[in-house]
């Protein structure tokens, strides 16, 4: 099982994960291939974001929705895949409290992905994704492959220019 990112998805993705210092996520919507995802578009916070603090992110499910309605028209068939968001200090499993949220996902979906973005101090992040379904609703880990970046399987590849 795998969820590959496309390069300008991992950007977007740097772009949310390093704007700012808080807890911060970005939701995803893509399509299914067999047991693979594939990430086509994020939304990030948005504007109005509920919570952004040190230790608790909880996104603007609205600015989502709108995002996800809007791609819709170009592209009918995909689909709100899951969520990732931004841990702090290497913790690459999901809490109590998203594990929570999770099932209340799987009353309406029939599967979703959840997960953790790590930043590291080389200015890149790491994904750790976990997929839930009502059949397997504790959750199997899945691998990441960014495009282009077959050798790293959780790493985006992408930095900061060094400072000199």
């Amino acid at each position: 099982m795998k969820l590959f990112i496309p390069i300008d998805i991992t950007r977007q993705m740097y772009s949310v994960v390093y704007e700012t210092a808080f807890k911060t996520g970005v939701t995803l919507f893509g399509e299914k291939e067999g047991e693979n995802f594939t990430v086509a578009a994020i939304a990030g916070p948005g504007p109005r974001v509920k919570t952004q603090e040190g230790s608790h992110y909880s996104g603007n499910e609205e600015y989502a929705r709108m995002i996800f309605n809007d791609l819709l028209k170009d592209k009918p068939n995909l689909k709100h895949i899951g969520n990732l968001h931004v841990h702090p200090f290497k913790t690459t499993r999901l809490s109590v409290g998203e594990l929570r949220t999770v099932k209340e996902f799987l009353k309406e979906y029939e599967e979703f992905i959840s997960g953790v973005i790590l930043r590291n101090h080389f200015w890149d992040f790491k994904v750790f994704p976990v997929y839930f379904s009502r059949s397997d609703p504790e959750g199997t880990e899945m691998k990441v492959q960014f495009e282009g970046r077959t050798f790293r399987r959780y790493r985006s590849g992408f930095r900061r220019k060094g400072r000199r």
